[in-house]
């Protein structure tokens, strides 16, 4: 699990008796983003798992080069549910080994639209949540 961690500091110098001392301030780090298996709420696509399934079937576009070469795979995408709801930073986990399949995944993921947010007691928290897209071709 990655964590990301944004520090902004602002030192600030200051003399007495012939010492230097530096103290920081406006110290800002980023939540926290927590595994789905440690939050006591999942997040949720609105509708639920078979609302999921369905908004990446009327969604996915095979890519044309793709139909052309025949190719088929999963790609396992991995993204944060906000806590706003919100989906942001998709990145492919593992590849369908296809680059225009990998690339649709990711298009798709970035356009959802807002989840329930996953919880931890009452609060609203970040939460990775990981997808299989499967690609075949009838």
């Amino acid at each position: 699990m990655y964590l990301f961690f944004l520090f902004t500091f602002s030192l600030q110098a200051q003399i007495k008796n012939d010492t230097i001392t530096t103290v920081a301030t406006d110290v800002k780090i980023a939540e926290n983003i927590f595994d789905c298996g440690a939050v006591d709420r999942k997040p949720e696509f609105r509708g639920g798992t078979q609302a999921l399934q369905s908004y990446l079937a009327r969604s996915i576009r095979y890519p044309q080069i793709s139909l052309e070469n025949g190719s088929q795979g999963r790609t396992v995408v991995r993204f944060i549910i906000n806590a706003d709801g919100t989906v942001a930073s998709p990145e492919v986990v593992r590849t369908s080994g296809d680059l225009n399949l990998d690339m649709e995944a990711l298009r798709v993921v970035e356009t959802m639209p807002k989840w329930k947010p996953g919880r931890i007691g009452k609060k609203k928290v970040r939460v990775y949540f990981v997808i299989p897209i499967v690609f075949i071709l009838r």
